[in-house]
């Protein structure tokens, strides 16, 4: 790894982001040092973590719909607003598909906290392609047909039988 550039004006002559000039912040940090306004990276960074919780709490869905909005255009497919809100108000209180009690957000996630899936993960988040399910039914979803989740739970069922 190449040693980063000792003062923001030496930063900004070869084009780099960062440089750290060896002196703390005032919180202490030896931390690096954005160029363009001096702040120190480490600081910058526990603001975000602060930040991204506070907007978990104060606006769990809302955090959902822009990182969902973001992974359907990352992925080319639709996004239908309207459709993933009224899913999400529509979920109740248990995972339709593992039938667990969701935790609700602004919890920590767990195996139980509510997620949105695509059904034909293709056709995108759009109305008829969504529900809410629990964390893990969506990892346990997450790259399986609906044909290899039931070859699986055919293969659990036999290995059950053959041991009784």
């Amino acid at each position: 790894m190449s040693q980063l550039p000792s003062s923001a004006a030496e930063a900004e002559k070869i084009g780099s982001i960062r440089y750290n000039d060896g002196v703390p912040c005032k919180h202490g940090h030896d931390s690096d040092r954005y160029t363009q306004n001096h702040a120190c990276a480490e600081c910058s960074r526990i603001h975000s973590k602060k930040e991204s919780a506070r907007q978990r709490r104060e606006n769990p869905v809302g955090k959902r719909v822009v990182a969902s909005r973001s992974r359907a255009k990352k992925l080319g497919v639709p996004f239908d607003t309207q459709a993933y809100l009224d899913a999400w108000a529509a979920r109740g209180d248990y995972c339709p598909a593992l039938g667990i009690k969701f935790v609700q957000p602004p919890a920590p996630l767990t195996f139980a906290t509510p997620e949105m899936d695509r059904i034909i993960p293709e056709l995108g988040y759009v109305r008829g392609n969504i529900w809410v399910i629990s964390r893990q039914a969506n990892k346990m979803k997450n790259n399986g047909t609906a044909a290899m989740l039931r070859q699986i739970a055919d293969a659990v069922d036999e290995r059950i039988a053959q041991g009784k």
